[in-house]
């Protein structure tokens, strides 16, 4: 029905022109579209790798805090191991070691073996 009176509105001499021009319309209406779809797609790509971008980054720090952390807990070890050691070689006496030894308890191990032999 559109077609019978855009036949009779505008006649057989233009129709071949109106047509050409709505096609054309057409593919205009087609490539915005498009166009807008893509920088669409782009823009939203683009926040992807920003947010991407900045949860790395983030886990780059903590890891650099956390390795922080952990140097300064090895070094805090290793201090009071070296006071330690310090204190224990200051309090140690210089001559041959004989006072140590006989501060320390000497136990022999218990045996499960008998030392006598058992006679059947």
């Amino acid at each position: 029905m559109i077609v019978l009176a855009v036949f009779l509105v505008f006649g057989p001499g233009k129709l071949p022109e109106l047509a050409r021009n709505l096609g054309k319309f057409i593919n205009e209406m087609k490539r915005a579209t498009e166009d807008i779809k893509y920088e669409i797609n782009r823009e939203a790509e683009r926040k992807e790798r920003e947010k991407k971008l900045s949860e790395y980054k983030k886990k780059v720090e903590n890891n650099d805090n956390v390795s922080a952390k952990e140097n300064d807990e090895k070094e805090k070890n290793e201090t009071v191991v070296n006071d330690k050691r310090q204190n224990i070689e200051d309090k140690a006496d210089p001559g041959d070691g004989s006072d140590i030894i006989d501060k320390v308890k000497i136990e022999e191990p218990e045996t499960s073996v008998p030392k006598k032999p058992i006679n059947l």
